[in-house]
């Protein structure tokens, strides 16, 4: 078949190739998507687990300053405002989000050392509270309760912590090759 003439002007031939680029762009964002959700989604649990977690506080953070955990009630005192601290909170989540996508080590460890900071002080704050006997606002309840309501904060701080120098090795190890 003859193409008409004059249909592919240089003007339409822009716009089909600023198309054909949106399109090649998003088909690459989806298959990053992908390869994370089926293949190294075990790889970054830890992490999703503590932005949902650090996302979570900070809505509550937002909405509801109750100070229900050590590291709120730290936050809210700090900045002064439970807005500031809210908007901490989201800010060090969605970096270590980033930090999933980042293929520069220097950056990805950048990326997720404050989410790691948080969690240490959380952790911090919780190990006091199981020793002193009463949660952070104040509530007093017996140490074992207050203990397995308290160490998964514990745990996540180690389980981060050893998944990021994992992760930390690992692309160490990918940038020598």
């Amino acid at each position: 078949m003859a193409v008409p003439r004059g249909m592919f002007t240089p003007g339409v031939m822009k716009i089909l190739a600023r198309q054909i680029q949106d399109q090649t762009e998003i088909a690459t964002v989806i298959s990053r998507l992908n390869r994370i959700a089926s293949v190294g989604m075990n790889r970054y649990l830890v992490i999703l687990i503590a932005s949902a977690m650090h996302l979570s506080w900070a809505a509550a953070l937002l909405f509801a300053p109750l100070h229900t955990t050590g590291i709120q009630l730290v936050l809210d005192l700090v900045f002064g405002s439970h807005i500031i601290a809210s908007i901490l909170c989201a800010a060090v989540s969605l970096a270590a989000v980033a930090a999933i996508f980042c293929r520069n080590l220097t950056l990805f460890i950048f990326l997720v050392l404050p989410q790691q900071f948080l969690l240490i002080a959380s952790a911090i704050g919780a190990v006091y509270c199981i020793i002193d006997g009463k949660f952070a606002d104040g509530a007093v309840y017996p140490r074992p309760f207050i203990f397995v309501d308290q160490i998964y904060l514990v745990l996540l701080c180690v389980a981060h912590g050893w998944q990021t120098v994992a992760l930390w090795r690992e692309r160490e190890f990918a940038e020598r090759r």
